[in-house]
């Protein structure tokens, strides 16, 4: 399974990737753990169990900005609250859900899902409402090879957004955006991709 073309080139910016494996002992029991992982990589509104309490908290929402229970799909936006500073109103960050690919092969299978910086679809703006530019990307791959579970996490082009009608979101924007970029959010998305994987469901 060629992993290349799932994943933006990288023109610009900074750029991220982190991976976490395990090891079946069984063929069985690695494509359970698969179906397992799945099911929680599409379950955006549980990252944060996932990711544990230095995570962010997402919530799937529709166009509209309306909140979803159900599984993530293509074109869905994901609404993300994170930690920082304060604006005289609540900010939040949004991404659109630009891609969902599953390929299975003889000895695998992979799903992918890439999120890109998007507006507000609460608000009337054209403004990226994102600490980072429209540009940035992040991709989540989970792999199956034989009874080797993994899960990556890629993040592409990432450049502190500071061109908003805002100068006050400018300013919150280049001090997230860079913090992101020093790798102050490194162990969120390291913590979050684990836990997709080894988070015990009840």
């Amino acid at each position: 399974m060629n992993e290349e073309h799932i994943v933006p080139q990288q023109e610009d910016g900074m750029q991220k990737d982190f991976e976490y494996s395990v090891d079946c002992k069984t063929l069985a029991s690695a494509k359970g753990l698969f179906d397992e992982a799945r099911h929680r990589l599409l379950s955006v509104n549980e990252w944060h169990a996932y990711g544990g309490r230095l995570s962010a908290n997402f919530t799937l929402s529709d166009f509209k900005g309306d909140a979803l229970e159900r599984p993530a799909s293509v074109g869905d936006y994901i609404k993300i609250d994170i930690p920082g500073p304060p604006l005289p109103h609540k900010k939040y960050d949004w991404v659109h859900v630009t891609s969902i690919r599953y390929d299975a092969e003889e000895n695998g299978e992979l799903i992918s899902m890439q999120l890109n910086p998007t507006v507000d679809p609460t608000l009337p703006m054209d403004d990226t409402a994102h600490f980072f530019k429209e540009e940035a990307s992040s991709t989540f791959i989970l792999k199956r090879e034989g009874r080797t579970v993994t899960i990556s996490y890629h993040g592409r082009n990432e450049k502190a957004n500071t061109s908003t009608d805002s100068v006050q979101e400018n300013i919150r924007n280049f001090l997230v955006g860079i913090s992101a970029m020093l790798g102050f959010s490194n162990l969120q998305w390291q913590n979050l991709i684990k836990g997709i994987i080894e988070h015990a469901d009840n």
